[in-house]
């Protein structure tokens, strides 16, 4: 098994598309607040990011390992609302993407410089014409998200909501 740290990078995505709407994995009593403008976001793992990355169609690609900065607004356009329950719902305004060869174990983490945003980091792999989560951090108020998994050998997506 090989262990590998993704960075990942959120972007001002623009253009509409179809939505995708996917359960959350627990509830939330708050909805995201998001970036009310443009920030620079930096993470840990190296990517190019190309707008739009709103879908799973036009998701920007990482070679693992990676390392991305970037930027993410409140008002991005987004292709897939992760629903939390409660009528709390947020869109994920940017989808990367990476696949592995082998069962590995793979540290993804996100921070920000914006004390007054909460933004959410979800792993999502495919199901037939969808995606579902594999696992997500939601971690309220502007503390960095990360995921740690151990994952199978396939095609992931990162979301930034």
């Amino acid at each position: 098994m090989r262990k590998l740290v993704i960075a990942v990078l959120t972007f001002v995505a623009s253009a509409s598309a179809a939505q995708m709407v996917i359960q959350a994995p627990g509830p939330r009593t708050v909805a995201p607040l998001g970036i009310e403008a443009p920030y620079q976001a930096v993470l840990a793992a190296p990517c190019t990011e190309t707008e739009p990355n709103e879908q799973p169609s036009n998701a920007s690609p990482i070679s693992v390992p990676a390392s991305c900065s970037g930027n993410a607004s409140a008002t991005d356009a987004h292709g897939i609302t992760i629903n939390y329950g409660n009528g709390v719902s947020a869109g994920v305004q940017d989808l990367f993407v990476f696949s592995i060869a082998s069962s590995t174990r793979v540290n993804i983490a996100l921070s920000w410089n914006d004390t007054g945003a909460d933004i959410d980091l979800f792993l999502f792999r495919p199901n037939g014409s969808s995606l579902e989560i594999v696992t997500a951090s939601t971690t309220s108020g502007s503390a960095p998200e990360s995921i740690t998994s151990t994952l199978a050998p396939g095609t992931y997506y990162i979301g930034i909501s």
